[in-house]
């Protein structure tokens, strides 16, 4: 027979459900094979058959996955140990029964050395059976411990990437307080190798003061049962240290829980964090500085604006009862023609008393002395001509005069009066 015989479709893993158990037979007889299936079936099992019987066949059939394989002994140009080998050479798991009708109790003893779960002799078929179900459930849990220990493995790999990888260093202690397991930054820390470490405890490794704050947090630990974070300042070689570290309890299978400790080195970050404390404290003292120097001018300003204000009112007094007084006697005894000159000059000695002039120049200090000049003349309800003729100019220069001082006063309105607008600043 060059290929597998199937005796049923459902042995293609594609048609077959997860309780169906695909057997492999190896056997030259077909009235076997069926008998071998029937007891199967009998019994309750599941399963999905297919029948080789020579090796070439064998070998084919064997590029697919099967649960189980039962063997003859006899067969024609090769044996069941020949099948036994082959399997052993691939599967090591694959579980083999032989089943023989004539092989007697050497070649049992040989075949169970060989690699086969079991040897059930055809005239006792009662004891197939028991020996699948006996060979499947060893298998699943052969296949179950070794995946158990795969797992175990990449879960031992990952722990060591991660803590090998840690930017800091990391360590567990036992209930006893001795380290059990320390990473590569921790020997870097302490300057020795692993070897060195572990089994001792902190009064072993660390300065005593470090030691016993290391030491109660460690115990803060235990007595809580759990997790706390803390900074922790090392002085190691003349420099000083600073961790951020989490210890959190470690449970175990039995007994109390374990010390795990992690830590990130944030030296810089304290360095900076100092820094920035000291800077904020020295602009508080420059800012309470600046704040004292702000209320001693502000002081001195209050005193220099009563100043100006009685210097102000002196001069409106002096104005008022020296200076006018004495104008308006000579604008008596005057002719009539100077008249208008004296009214001039009456008028600007009250706008020096007058708010008038420093508010012009406040709110517009874009005006030239010129056009200020002119300001005072319109305010005074005097035309162009008379504004001509007081500043020996030409009517023409006058009237640029008064168009320049609109724009800079943002009257773009042609309909407000300037005189009016004049009048109303220093009110």
């Amino acid at each position: 027979m060059a290929a597998p015989q199937e005796t049923t479709p459902e042995s293609n893993p594609d048609h077959t459900s997860r309780d169906t158990i695909r057997v492999l037979l190896v056997e030259d007889s077909v009235d076997d094979a069926e008998l071998l299936e029937r007891r199967l079936r009998k019994s309750g099992l599941q399963v999905a058959t297919a029948r080789v019987d020579t090796l070439e066949a064998f070998d084919r059939a064997m590029a697919d996955s099967w649960d189980l394989v039962i063997t003859d002994w006899y067969l024609r140009d090769f044996t069941g140990l020949d099948v036994i080998s082959r399997i052993r050479q691939q599967e090591d798991d694959l579980p083999v029964i032989m089943v023989s009708g004539q092989a007697g109790e050497e070649a049992a003893v040989e075949a169970m050395r060989a690699g086969a779960g079991d040897y059930v002799l055809k005239d006792r078929l009662t004891r197939l059976v028991p020996a699948v179900e006996r060979e499947l459930a060893e298998a699943r849990n052969r296949r179950e411990a070794r995946e158990a220990r795969t797992a175990l493995r990449h879960s031992e790999s990952r722990f060591d990437l991660f803590m090998t990888h840690l930017p800091g260093p990391a360590s567990i202690k036992d209930q006893s307080g001795r380290y059990v397991f320390v990473n590569q930054h921790l020997e870097h820390l302490l300057g020795t190798p692993a070897d060195n470490i572990l089994g001792r405890t902190v009064r072993d490794l660390w300065p005593p003061a470090l030691a016993a704050r290391l030491a109660q947090d460690d115990e803060r630990v235990r007595a809580t049962n759990a997790a706390m974070e803390m900074v922790e300042e090392f002085e190691l070689d003349g420099q000083h240290i600073s961790f951020l570290t989490v210890k959190f309890p470690l449970p175990q299978a039995s007994g109390p829980p374990m010390v795990a400790s992690i830590a990130l080195d944030v030296t810089l970050r304290r360095q900076a964090e100092e820094r920035v404390r000291r800077t904020t404290e020295q602009l508080e003292v420059e800012r309470e500085a600046l704040n004292n120097k702000n209320i001693a001018l502000r002081e001195v300003m209050e005193r220099l604006e009563a100043e100006r204000d009685k210097v102000k009112q002196d001069l409106v007094r002096n104005v008022e009862q020296a200076v006018l007084p004495l104008i308006m006697r000579l604008r008596q005894s005057s002719d009539e023609s100077t008249h208008r000159n004296f009214d001039l000059l009456i008028a600007d000695l009250k706008d020096v008393t007058s708010p008038f002039l420093s508010t012009l120049q406040n709110r517009f200090s874009k005006l030239s002395p010129r056009e200020s000049e002119v300001c005072r003349l319109i305010r005074r309800g005097m035309t162009t001509k008379e504004i001509a003729d007081t500043l020996t100019l030409s009517p023409l220069t006058v009237q640029k005069h008064r168009e320049i001082i609109r724009r800079k006063l943002g009257l773009t309105n042609n309909h407000v009066n300037l005189n009016t607008f004049l009048r109303s600043i220093d009110r």
